[in-house]
């Protein structure tokens, strides 16, 4: 087993040829900020106590969605330089996508990121799930499968703030965020090894749950 970065085969070159592990086809990232048009001076103007109370606020918020990184085979008696030993039928199709109770954690009985079939190896398990006994053979997986990809980010972060003028020394800055503000599940890369008993098998979030801070910050 080679832990380097070298060829399969010196000579055939071409099979190396893979793209990047962070390629992302799709990367939109969009961000703004919304001042409420209220206050002295501005399109509505609400006198001091009307303005003191929902004037000056400020709403801002960055969107993130972005493609799913590629997928990676791992794993074999014969692996080498990246390499897995797996033996690919085909590089479209393998991904069945997140079922409605991917049993994360579970000790059985989990459903596979990929599809119940014979298209990721050339042997398959009792279960359907593509699997590559040891051998000493090398496999002809890419390094990355971009047709096959996990699953796409999407993120939403937001922020509400609103400054105080206490006196014209003294200021009170109050801000609100909220970060994965839909509470969106994006599950992280099921195990890709072949050899595993768990291959195909979903364990983590690669995201956070929604999370929140408040602040204050007083200037003087």
């Amino acid at each position: 087993v080679d832990s380097g970065g070298r060829a399969l085969d010196q000579y055939n070159r071409q099979w190396e040829k893979s793209i990047g592990a962070f390629d992302l086809p799709h990367n939109v990232k969009l961000s703004y900020i919304l001042d409420a048009p209220i206050g002295k001076g501005k399109k509505y103007d609400m006198g001091g106590i009307g303005n003191a109370l929902i004037g000056g606020w400020r709403f801002s918020a960055i969107h993130v969605y972005t493609s799913g990184q590629p997928i990676q085979l791992s794993g074999g008696a014969v692996s080498l330089g990246g390499r897995s030993a797996a033996l690919v039928k085909t590089l479209d199709g393998w991904v069945a996508g997140i079922p409605d109770n991917p049993n994360i954690r579970a000790t059985s009985g989990y459903t596979s990121y990929y599809v119940p079939v014979c298209q990721i190896a050339a042997f398959c398990n009792a279960a359907g799930t593509a699997v590559l006994p040891q051998s000493n053979q090398l496999g002809n997986a890419p390094r990355y499968n971009g047709n096959s990809r996990r699953q796409a980010n999407l993120n939403e972060n937001v922020s509400l703030q609103k400054s105080f003028h206490l006196t014209e020394r003294f200021r009170l800055d109050f801000r609100w965020e909220v970060f994965n503000v839909f509470n969106r599940v994006v599950f992280d890369a099921p195990d890709n090894s072949i050899t595993s008993p768990t291959f195909g098998r979903i364990t983590a979030q690669f995201n956070n749950p929604r999370q929140m801070q408040f602040g204050l910050k007083l200037y003087f």
